[in-house]
């Protein structure tokens, strides 16, 4: 896939993601689908994503939870984020803010930058449900 092709980037994951479920591979589909404004399937590669993590978190029921994996911790807050833009986008503000406070939360998940534009965007979506709300 070249540059800025999403659609043959979207194919390159489904291929690699036929071999072995990795929710980096979902997180990455889960971007392209936004590029090419596939919101509901961006959606659905996000909540498997997020899935694998929680089944990697979880570790086996015999065994105490494995630590927690920085660059799971990092993907888990990003993908809640693009999760919560998306919900903005389809006027859905509950579960965008939901998604974006959950974004914030992730101990260790986003940078400096990332987190401050995170906040940010939270810091919008209250505003809009606020208004939505004076409104009705």
């Amino acid at each position: 896939a070249s540059r800025g092709d999403f659609r043959g980037a979207v194919n390159a994951y489904s291929e690699a993601l036929l071999k072995a479920s990795n929710a980096a591979c979902f997180a990455n589909r889960s971007l392209c689908r936004l590029h090419l404004g596939d919101f509901e399937e961006c959606l659905n590669d996000i909540q498997f994503a997020l899935e694998i993590i929680a089944m990697k978190q979880r570790g086996d029921k015999n065994k105490p939870a494995p630590p927690a994996d920085p660059e799971d911790n990092a993907l888990k807050a990003r993908v809640h984020w693009r999760a919560g833009v998306v919900l903005l986008w389809l006027g859905d503000f509950d579960r965008s803010l939901r998604n974006l406070r959950q974004a914030t939360d992730v101990q260790g998940g986003l940078s400096g930058d990332e987190s401050a534009e995170a906040f940010r965007d939270l810091q919008a979506v209250e505003r809009l449900q606020g208004a939505q709300t004076l409104k009705e």
